[in-house]
C-alpha cells in the first residue's frame, strides 16, 4: 500500500495565519524509509479503548487515515483535539 499527494497544492489548502499573513503551510521531509504497514478496519478496532491498558508499555506509533472529505476531517481534527469533548461542553 502507498499513498502520493501533491504537497504543494496540500499546503496551500491547509494554509495558515502568521503575522497577519495568509501562508501555505510548512513542508518538511521525513525522509525516504519505508516502514511496515499494518492495515485496520472498523471492525477490528472497535473496543480498542475500552481496555485496560494500564501495565502495557507505551510505544510510538503513526497513523495514516484517509477521510472522504472535509467535514470527515474535521470532525477527526476536532475529536483528536478535544477527546472528551469541546473544551466549554
Amino acid at each position: 500500500m502507498s499513498a502520493a499527494i501533491e504537497i504543494d497544492k496540500l499546503a496551500h489548502y491547509v494554509r495558515q495565519v502568521i503575522n497577519g499573513q495568509i501562508v501555505p503551510a510548512y513542508q518538511f521531509q521525513i525522509g525516504d524509509r519505508l516502514f511496515d504497514v499494518q492495515d485496520m478496519y472498523l471492525e477490528h478496532i472497535q473496543n480498542y479503548g475500552l481496555y485496560h491498558t494500564k501495565n502495557l508499555p507505551i510505544k510510538r506509533a503513526t497513523v495514516l487515515v484517509f477521510l472522504p472529505g472535509l467535514l470527515e476531517i474535521q470532525i477527526i481534527h476536532e475529536t483528536v483535539r478535544f477527546p472528551r469533548g469541546k473544551p466549554d461542553s
